[in-house]
């Protein structure tokens, strides 16, 4: 009795030689467009997944990654001659001099690098003003 199933299982028939496992297929009916489908409200219905995938992007992803960036801006305006900083490589060192697109630190004695200022990632100390006490 089973071997007569599976047989009849795996048989192929002229007319479905190619594709033994697929018994039917139907096609979708004529039509379609936002005027024959419901109008208004279901170009809505079906695009609201959408606007809600964007909005959780919106808020999950792109909003914090621009609060990290104005802060990093913010940063970077406020870094001076004498902090000590971390490069995004790990490097610690004191700011030595500072152009517009670059920052001289020097990461042991007699020893200075030059990298370019964006690649400031944090500030570890700032210089410690000397206070004039009269």
């Amino acid at each position: 009795m089973y071997g007569l199933a599976i047989v009849t299982f795996f048989r192929q028939d002229k007319d479905n030689a190619m594709f033994p496992f697929v018994t039917e297929a139907y096609a979708q009916s004529a039509g379609g467009g936002i005027a024959s489908s419901g109008g208004i409200y279901s170009f809505i219905y079906n695009f609201t997944p959408i606007l809600i995938v964007i909005l959780i992007l919106w808020v999950g992803v792109f909003r914090p990654q621009q609060k990290k960036l104005k802060l990093h801006r913010e940063l970077l305006a406020s870094i001076a001659k004498g902090d000590e900083v971390k490069i995004d490589s790990g490097i610690f060192g004191i700011i030595q001099k500072i152009t517009d697109n670059t920052v001289h630190l020097e990461i042991a004695p007699k020893v200075v690098i030059t990298v370019e200022r964006y690649r400031v990632a944090e500030m570890v100390k700032a210089k410690k003003e000397d206070k004039k006490e009269d």
